[in-house]
């Protein structure tokens, strides 16, 4: 070999080991850099005319276990899905408080139970009727606070999903880019290593939203499809749109989340927006449902039982809460005489009609009443508005069902060509109603009752509108005009009917997610807690589980791909007594060399 030839070898060896030293010192600088792969220098003999002729650099790579990563993108899906359940399902929670929290909704009921046995133990008691209606209103006060903070968390999902399509959106755009990057470098023969750190971390991000597979062209691009087969990146970026709710109710209709102008449907499987539009479409309605079907029960059990009775005196007006859009056309049956009367304050009877049972419409059953009560009692419906009665000047007006062992008439309501039956004639017009959900009778759809349940406003107004006692139902011998006491003071029968109602079982259906039940209103408060608290429980569990395979995964991927300072800094010293050792040999060369030059 002659010293020229030794002399390149060398140069080739001070040119690889300044390399490895340049590689050696970029990875312990990014030690600690989040994303960043450990590189390695890759060395190749050369030969020339099968002789050795140093030492050259084959490549510069990253040290990446592809197939951790692609596990890893996988669990950042799931993580990403579980840990948005388990954050909006710990605030439901928050809603509601736990069983044991006395501002929980079953609290509030046994609360409202508990006033109304107290009121019925002293009748004549302002401080008890008053406790009673501060009851009944914490209760509804309850209801639409959790309803309205059902719609808030729906709004909030609203604006998560508009953000997390923006991002998704910017990551993808940052790969289309990025990959082009990648494909001029490699075609220039530079090291694109950095770049895939950084399409890595962008590709990291969109899995977090959306689940992804993906795969490597030869050019060094990267294609990035749905789990589906949806196209996110090919070449050019496929981008999300999406046109978010302003407000958000009950009775809102969302937008679809758009891919290329075409909605994505059920092509996303895993990751934040499924989870994002799971809860807002699903989840949380079922708890509005829950909440609804709640508000109901109590509304029309407590309702059914106040109408059966009156307040002592009774109240110079009762204004019905149902409304009819035509008084001429609507019609009901009634199974049984209804007794409508005119009382003064001492409960003494001055007028009265026992209603025949039979058919009517609204406008007959109004006009019946007028001619058979003589101006006592004037009863008005008009088209879109409700039935009322009006008791004379100095009297007040009653109202109680005839029908024997039965307690309530039964009444059939006929209105567009559908019949339904109802408990009560004063129950079905909602004359006497505690609770009220304004704009919004019991055959109307119960969606977002809840955040409208409240308290009628005259008993908020004056507590003595409460009704405690009912009108007497005698009718053998019939009651005369002026003698007969139809409501006595102290009677508190219409108040052991309410606290019954609210202890009697009921059925409810399968909703919201919630098997179907029968029991009473507050053991079905009772359900909705514990089955928000065992959901809420299971995502937190869900997510800590996926968060620790995250983990694992992450921490196998960082044994491969991590840098390792002690050893890259026994490389850098390797590589440097390699550069002194070729330095040493074209130093030897040189002298040698100047050896000869003098020999001549």
């Amino acid at each position: 070999m002659s010293l020229n030839v030794t002399l390149g070898t060398a140069l080739t060896g001070l040119r690889v080991n300044q390399k490895a030293i340049e590689v050696a010192s970029q990875n312990v600088a990014n030690a600690s850099t989040v994303g960043y792969s450990r590189q390695v220098l890759h060395r190749e003999a050369l030969t020339t005319a099968g002789v050795g002729s140093g030492v050259g650099t084959a490549a510069i790579s990253r040290t990446v276990d592809d197939f951790l990563v692609r596990e890893i993108r996988t669990q950042n899906a799931a993580v990403g899905a579980e840990t948005v359940r388990s954050d909006y399902l710990s605030r439901t929670q928050d809603m509601f408080g736990s069983l044991a929290n006395d501002t929980s909704l079953t609290s509030r009921l046994t609360e409202l139970a508990t006033s109304i046995g107290a009121l019925a133990n002293e009748p004549e008691s302002a401080a008890q009727r008053l406790n009673l209606v501060q009851a009944a209103q914490s209760f509804a006060l309850a209801m639409t606070e959790a309803s309205g903070s059902i719609q808030s968390m729906r709004q909030d999902v609203e604006r998560d999903i508009d953000q997390g399509v923006k991002a998704v959106n910017e990551q993808l755009q940052m790969i289309a880019d990025i990959n082009k990057q990648i494909v001029h470098r490699q075609a220039l023969g530079d090291s694109p290593n950095e770049l895939l750190d950084k399409r890595d971390a962008a590709l990291a991000a969109v899995a977090e939203y959306v689940d992804v597979q993906s795969f490597t062209r030869e050019s060094g691009e990267v294609v990035l499809y749905t789990k589906s087969g949806k196209p996110l990146v090919d070449g050019s970026a496929h981008l999300f749109s999406y046109a978010p709710a302003s407000a958000v109710g009950v009775d809102t209709t969302f937008d679809a989340i758009m891919l290329d102008g075409k909605p994505v449907g059920a092509s996303l499987q895993s990751g934040k927006l499924t989870a994002l539009v799971e809860l807002r479409d699903k989840t949380l309605p079922g708890l509005q449902s829950q909440m609804d079907a709640l508000a109901e029960k109590v509304r029309d059990q407590v309702n059914l039982a106040h109408n059966r009775g009156t307040a002592i005196p009774a109240p110079a007006e009762l204004e019905g809460t149902r409304t009819f859009a035509d008084v001429d056309a609507e019609q009901i049956t009634i199974s049984s005489p209804v007794r409508i009367a005119a009382v003064d304050a001492a409960g003494v009877i001055q007028a009265y009609t026992d209603l025949p049972a039979g058919s009517y419409t609204i406008a007959q059953l109004r006009d019946a009443l007028n001619g058979q009560l003589g101006g006592s009692v004037t009863a008005t419906a008009v088209d879109g508005g409700g039935f009322s009665l009006t008791a004379a000047s100095g009297l007040g007006v009653s109202v109680v069902d005839l029908a024997g062992t039965a307690t309530d008439a039964t009444v059939t309501h006929t209105v567009d060509g559908a019949t339904r039956e109802y408990r009560g004639l004063s129950n079905f017009l909602g004359l006497n109603d505690m609770f009220v959900t304004p704009g919004r009778s019991p055959s109307d759809p119960r969606a977002g009752l809840s955040g409208m349940i409240a308290v009628r406003e005259d008993i908020v107004n004056d507590p003595s509108a409460i009704a405690r006692g009912r009108l007497d139902t005698g009718v053998n011998p019939a009651p005369q005009a002026g003698v007969t006491v139809g409501l006595t003071t102290g009677a508190t029968d219409t108040l052991a009917g309410i606290a019954a109602a609210l202890d009697t079982k009921v059925a409810f259906g399968s909703i919201g997610g919630l098997p179907a039940f029968s029991g009473t209103v507050a053991e079905y408060a009772t359900q909705i807690i514990s089955a928000n608290a065992q959901q809420a429980a299971g995502a937190s569990n869900r997510m800590d589980y996926q968060v620790a395979v995250q983990a694992d995964l992450s921490n196998r991927a960082a044994s491969v791909s991590g840098v390792s300072v002690d050893e890259e800094m026994a490389n850098l010293v390797a590589a440097q007594n390699a550069y002194a050792a070729s330095a040493r040999v074209i130093s030897v060369v040189s002298e040698m060399l100047d050896l000869l030059n003098n020999l001549r």
